[in-house]
């Protein structure tokens, strides 16, 4: 049907103002055309306030770098000390000459040292390798002796003391067991 002004007189003439007819027809258009809009517009406000969220998370994570920085280098150089006193299991030896020349400082007289066994658990990264040491000590240097093991730049402990008196000396037969800990040697490959 085709609206003219003929027409629009006659709906007039009818009782039917021209002024509601065009407020309805305008009603129809603004519903269809402002219900997507809104929509959409919500669709969109909803992406802006998610991208807001991820823009906060950003920004505090930037606030938060030189913190998480500084934090990182502490741990790194933890990490770089610990390892420095782990040798590789193919250095050893450095325990042996440590060992001696701890007791040498002391006056701890070593009469024989020797290595056992490696003990190898495969879920770990370094292996134990005990050291069985026969020696002459009085009490305090056999304490000094000890307590240089404990803190060496080396990690080492003391498993088991095993002392007795020999007579007509002023020292006593020491037996020490102590615990060496080295990196398995196919961690030097892995860069730690």
């Amino acid at each position: 049907m085709k609206l003219n002004i003929s027409s629009l007189k006659e709906l007039k003439a009818a009782g039917v103002p021209f002024f509601q007819i065009a407020m309805g027809v305008s009603a129809v258009i603004l519903v269809l055309l402002i219900v997507p809009q809104s929509m959409n517009m919500a669709k969109v406000l909803g992406e802006t306030n998610e991208k807001k969220k991820i823009l906060n998370d950003l920004d505090q994570g930037i606030k938060n770098y030189t913190a998480l920085e500084l934090e990182y280098e502490s741990l790194d150089n933890a990490y770089k000390e610990f390892i420095r006193r782990l040798p590789l299991q193919r250095e050893f030896p450095i325990f042996l000459e440590l060992l001696s020349k701890l007791a040498r400082e002391n006056g701890v007289k070593i009469i024989a040292m020797e290595p056992q066994k490696v003990v190898d658990d495969t879920t770990l990264f370094f292996v134990k390798i005990p050291v069985l040491i026969d020696a002459y000590a009085g009490y305090h240097e056999l304490g000094r002796f000890i307590n240089e093991i404990e803190s060496s730049q080396k990690f080492m402990k003391i498993d088991k003391i095993k002392m007795t008196m020999d007579t007509g000396l002023d020292k006593q037969h020491v037996f020490l067991a102590v615990q060496t800990f080295c990196l398995k040697d196919f961690m030097n490959e892995a860069n730690l």
